[in-house]
């Protein structure tokens, strides 16, 4: 059975340990970051089966100035995606 919970790799939370995260994967489903003020500096990796709120989100964060930094499958294909091209989201490949 397939789900979304996959830890960061390590060396990934190693730059980002420190920064907020709205989507941890031990959440315990009482608090959705979705709703939450998200921080100056925040780092997510949104669920992989729908990432487009958690875009949509980091966009509507990031034009107020903030640092949003997310961890997002390849998929040049979807909605999310070409929503972050408009955005002039900067795109790191790994």
């Amino acid at each position: 059975m397939s789900n979304d919970n996959y830890a960061t790799d390590k060396w990934i939370m190693e730059v980002f340990g420190e920064w907020f995260d709205p989507c941890p994967l031990l959440n315990d489903h009482q608090v959705d970051g979705l709703m939450r003020n998200w921080k100056d500096k925040t780092y997510c990796n949104p669920p992989y089966s729908n990432p487009l709120p958690w875009v949509e989100k980091a966009i509507e964060e990031n034009k107020k100035g903030k640092t949003i930094v997310m961890l997002l499958r390849v998929d040049t294909s979807t909605k999310w995606f070409a929503k972050l091209i408009e955005a002039k989201a900067k795109i790191l490949w790994i």
